[in-house]
């Protein structure tokens, strides 16, 4: 079964506009979006410019040479995104967020292989949600060109789990420009990420879950930088843009570190975070048992990532 099939976007154009921070052209309402339609989407174009788009929803990748490929490729599961050969240029670089403010979903009624009762879901606490998508550029050997796009799912929560198996990442607020940077998130937890620092590990796992992008902990020694290309093409960026300053406080090093880029359109995001671990926390139960975290092939104690399990406040 498809997951999510169907949405709605029926705010205003000057209520998508506040809310999003960006120009609104040519915008009606709509209440019945399917796949093949023209999508409200907020991407980083390839000038680096912010903007609002209308792109069709049924991604077609770059090599293909049949875009009827598309139809199958409206959803992209999150966790295994990045393997995919289909959605893996995307996810490195064209990320975007698509706009809604409710999606529908059938259950099949039971007893019954045709009948489905129709439930339709949007937020509490707000007027739009916004999904994660990935887009893609295809153009025809006769020189048309398609922007296509896809949303990203995870597996759903208690809510949706009665009605479907899947539902749509769903992005807060504060999220929405930290999805459309262009790079993997890369941390560095410090000496204390041993695989038995759990509680580091579920903050992680939750960080992920809010912004709906991977998080990639990256902490090599020095000898195997071979292994991390993030480190190998990154870094030295980083210490060059420090080289010669005078550290007089964490501000000054967060906004060198800031404007470190690369040709490839790698970036840095710097969060400062003033966080003690209590003592005697304990995880969530079931967190170490049920471990989400993937562990890198190489050098698993020091590299892993968690991938992004939202949930909906319906």
């Amino acid at each position: 079964m498809t997951m999510c099939g169907r949405f709605t976007l029926t705010g205003s154009g000057s209520a998508i506009q506040e809310a999003f921070k960006v120009e609104v052209p040519d915008f009606l309402p709509r209440y019945n979006i399917a796949p093949r339609h023209l999508i409200a989407t907020i991407l980083i174009d390839d000038q680096g410019m912010k903007k609002l788009d209308y792109l069709r929803w049924d991604l077609i990748p770059s090599w293909a040479k049949d875009p009827a490929i598309s139809y199958k490729l409206i959803n992209a599961r999150s966790e295994i995104v990045s393997e995919k050969p289909s959605f893996r240029y995307a996810f490195k670089h064209r990320r975007c967020v698509i706009l809604a403010d409710g999606f529908y979903e059938w259950q099949r009624a039971e007893g019954s292989k045709t009948k489905k009762q129709p439930y339709y879901f949007t937020l509490k606490d707000s007027q739009f949600m916004a999904f994660a998508g990935l887009w893609e550029r295809w153009e025809s050997s006769e020189g048309d060109v398609i922007n296509s796009c896809t949303i990203l799912t995870v597996e759903a929560n208690e809510l949706l789990q009665p009605i479907h198996d899947r539902m749509p990442v769903i992005l807060q607020s504060k999220d929405y420009d930290v999805r459309l940077n262009r790079s993997v998130i890369s941390g560095d937890r410090g000496g204390s990420n041993s695989s038995s620092y759990y509680i580091f590990k579920e903050d992680l796992q939750k960080l992920a879950n809010e912004i709906g992008i991977e998080i990639r902990v990256a902490h090599y020694p020095p000898y195997t930088f071979k292994y991390n290309p993030i480190e190998h093409r990154l870094f030295p960026h980083v210490t060059r843009a420090c080289q010669g300053a005078i550290f007089t406080s964490i501000e000054l090093v967060k906004s060198l570190i800031e404007k470190t880029s690369t040709k490839t359109g790698l970036k840095v995001v710097v969060n400062l975070m003033d966080k003690v671990y209590a003592k005697g926390r304990e995880v969530a139960d079931g967190f170490k048992e049920n471990l989400p975290i993937i562990f890198d092939e190489y050098l698993p104690k020091w590299n892993y990532r968690a991938i992004p399990h939202t949930s909906l406040n319906a």
